[in-house]
């Protein structure tokens, strides 16, 4: 309804809208009732949108407006006005389908604002504050909880003065944000971030890791500087199953015959891009809990590399971050799965290179070796001795390759696979292999599987010999199993 009187030099004028908003998943308003009215130089208007049954937004605004008709003219004038913006109790989940890369689950949001100042040049101060806040952020997997926050608001400069959230269980992570951030570009932005043990990726597939740090974000509005420290409390990176088809030059034709193949999968893993900020001098240390694991390997990862920009490419976006530096390997295994028959590689050394690429992917040298009883690195054919024989896993992190290598440079690929199957350095492919040799054999891979299954959860390392020979006159199926296990450091 509009109402209009007065003259058209100088009128008068009211105005009441009131409008329902057409369902949408997005909005979490269903009206909005506006009233707008002008006098003697100076324009009110109030608007109040409501959600369901309770007030959602509520505004003021009076300030100075020249108004004719005849002839028509309307014009802020730059006098003082006044306002005040209010929302209140709005439900986080309502708006969920407008926030980008997160699904929100509870939490209220509530500020106030009062406006002052001039029509040209307007000043608004007041608060802002979060409670009970959560979220699923789906792409790295990780849930949040118990967000808070409390800030105070201005026309310049926003200063966070809490705000908090927690993040997993057992042990509960969380991250605490203070500083301000200038809304000008001649300001600066002082940002201050910590974090203890802190869920930062939990995708079953790529990777699981908490995070303690101490970061900060300094410098002018226009291009402010990352710098501090992260260490990687716990954190397990996946290596894709492999199987025999990752091992390099065993095409023989009997020896496929003799064992299954398992492909390996590719895992996309990609980094978020950070924006309107540099990196300075960002560490990445790992704690004692770091390794790479799959159903064949599990490897500790011990050192520190750093964050940086990434390198300039086709496929790079401004602004994606990077890992650059050598992470040493420490202590682990790799069970080769070759069929039904595993075999146990104890790790000599290694070392896992990211070379400054936006995806999660380094390149991997780690070398382990396996071993039975009476094996040296002398040439198995000349001397008759069981070679020792080396495994070589190199390649990235989405695509391992093994290598398998001995002191007898002359041994095949496959001829070393079948001794790591049958236990003799001479046995043609193909032909039937003694019982006594394959019953070893299938107990050792047995007892090769349950400490596979064992590693990872109440222990760390697990590795399982069995002698190659009787003991004491029992067959080998009853011999005695040597167990060595690492027990885990934070069981």
């Amino acid at each position: 309804a509009v109402r209009l009187d007065g003259t058209a030099q100088a009128p008068r004028a009211t105005a009441d809208i009131r409008a329902h908003v057409a369902e949408d998943d997005s909005l979490p308003i269903d009206s909005v009732v506006v009233h707008v009215a002008y006098a003697d130089s100076r324009a009110q208007a109030t608007i109040n949108a409501h959600a369901r049954t309770r007030s959602v937004l509520i505004g003021r605004v009076d300030g100075p407006m020249e108004l004719s008709l005849s002839p028509f003219k309307a014009a802020l004038l730059d006098e003082p006005v006044t306002g005040q913006l209010s929302i209140d109790s709005l439900y986080l989940p309502d708006i969920s389908r407008i926030v980008p890369g997160a699904r929100l689950t509870a939490g209220v949001l509530r500020t106030n604002l009062t406006l002052s100042g001039t029509a040209k040049q307007p000043r608004a101060v007041g608060t802002a504050s979060l409670d009970g806040g959560a979220a699923l952020i789906e792409a790295l997997g990780v849930q949040l909880h118990d967000a808070n926050a409390s800030l105070q608001l201005a026309t310049d400069r926003i200063t966070i003065e809490k705000m908090e959230v927690r993040a997993g269980k057992d042990p509960e992570g969380r991250a605490d944000l203070t500083g301000t951030v200038a809304l000008a570009d001649s300001g600066r932005v002082e940002l201050h971030l910590r974090t203890a043990s802190l869920p930062v990726m939990r995708l079953p597939e790529t990777a699981d890791l908490d995070v303690t740090s101490d970061l900060q974000l300094v410098g002018p509005y226009a291009k402010p500087t990352l710098s501090g420290r992260i260490t990687v409390d716990r954190g397990v990176l996946r290596l894709p199953d492999m199987g025999r088809a990752g091992v390099v030059g065993v095409d023989d034709t009997a020896f496929v015959q003799l064992v299954d193949s398992l492909a390996p999968a590719r895992i996309e893993r990609a980094s978020t891009p950070l924006e309107r900020f540099s990196i300075g001098d960002v560490q990445v240390a790992m704690g004692p809990n770091v390794w790479i694991r799959s159903a064949e390997a599990s490897v500790q990862l011990g050192g520190s590399i750093s964050l940086e920009a990434a390198a300039p490419g086709p496929d790079v976006k401004e602004g994606q971050f990077a890992l650059r530096g050598r992470l040493v390997t420490q202590r682990g295994n790799y069970r080769l799965n070759i069929g039904a028959f595993t075999r146990s590689f104890e790790l000599e050394q290694g070392s896992v290179q990211f070379t400054g690429e936006p995806e999660l992917n380094p390149r991997l040298d780690i070398n382990a070796i396996y071993s039975r009883e009476g094996s040296d690195d002398l040439t198995a054919t000349s001397s008759g001795r069981m070679p020792k024989v080396r495994a070589h896993l190199g390649g990235t992190l989405e695509r391992p390759v093994l290598k398998l290598s001995s002191a007898d440079a002359k041994l095949t690929q496959a001829e070393l696979m079948s001794y790591l199957v049958t236990g003799q350095t001479n046995a043609a492919l193909g032909n039937a292999v003694d019982e006594s040799v394959l019953t070893s054999e299938l107990v050792a891979s047995a007892t090769g599987a349950l400490a596979q299954r064992l590693a990872g959860g109440m222990f760390d390392v697990v590795n399982v010999r069995t002698p190659s020979k009787d003991v004491r006159g029992m067959p080998a199926l009853w011999s005695v199993i040597m167990l060595c296990a690492d027990r885990n450091a934070s069981s």
